[in-house]
């Protein structure tokens, strides 16, 4: 699986947050992780406008990356980018889909492929808060934003540590920034956040056009 991938996965579930209002903006470690579980459990449906940064460690490059997201309970996920770089991401309830029309070229994968054991996605899921996965450090406060840093517990490659910037008063995250292993930065900025609304139908299935060559990851499941 190319590793982007793993990157877009991390990226969109730990952006899926829910809209209701605190009653007071958080300052604790442990009041915002509280608030952030609230968010994860209101979400059923989101969809998302955003603009991407990745920063190449190794060769200091740049891409600059803008599309949009769809997700739903319990994980179907629509990711797709606008030209020059198009790709598209459908997580269905039975497979992954990876597709690049550009290359005309699509990646199937297996279900098992998302690592259930992933820090965001157990907050998105309701199974544990922000606090059981990270320690948490609230960095600054300014322009009624909190910068808070994340730590996991369990560093992998794909997640050695992340930024989050959340609105004070209703811990709605607007932007993200995670560092992988190797240094290398993905910086995510939501121009556009819409929640529990209705989802257009068709949006997470996908069948590759014709002439897509297929590399099929599911062992011919």
């Amino acid at each position: 699986m190319r590793k982007l991938l793993i990157q877009i996965l991390g990226l969109c579930f730990s952006l899926a947050l829910g809209c209701a209002l605190a009653l007071a903006a958080p300052k604790t470690p442990q009041e915002w992780s509280k608030a952030v579980q609230k968010r994860y459990a209101e979400v059923q449906t989101m969809r998302a406008v955003f603009e991407q940064r990745i920063t190449h460690a190794e060769s200091s490059s740049t891409e600059e990356r803008r599309g949009e997201i769809y997700f739903q309970k319990p994980l179907l996920v629509r990711w797709t980018t606008e030209p020059p770089r198009r790709e598209l991401l459908v997580i269905t309830d039975a497979l992954i889909w990876q597709y690049f029309p550009d290359e005309e070229l699509a990646y199937k994968y297996p279900l098992e492929s998302v690592d259930d054991k992933n820090a965001f996605l157990r907050v998105l899921f309701g199974l544990s808060s922000l606090e059981e996965s990270f320690e948490i450090t609230v960095l600054s406060e300014e322009n009624k934003l909190a910068k808070l840093k994340l730590e996991p517990y369990e560093p992998s490659v794909s997640l050695l540590e992340a930024a989050v910037w959340v609105e004070a008063e209703s811990a709605t995250i607007r932007r993200l920034a995670i560092t992988d292993f190797y240094g290398n930065i993905s910086e995510i900025n939501m121009t556009a956040l819409d929640f529990n609304l209705p989802v257009p139908e068709g949006t997470f299935a996908f069948t590759p056009p014709e002439g897509t060559e297929i590399e099929d990851h599911t062992g011919g499941r």
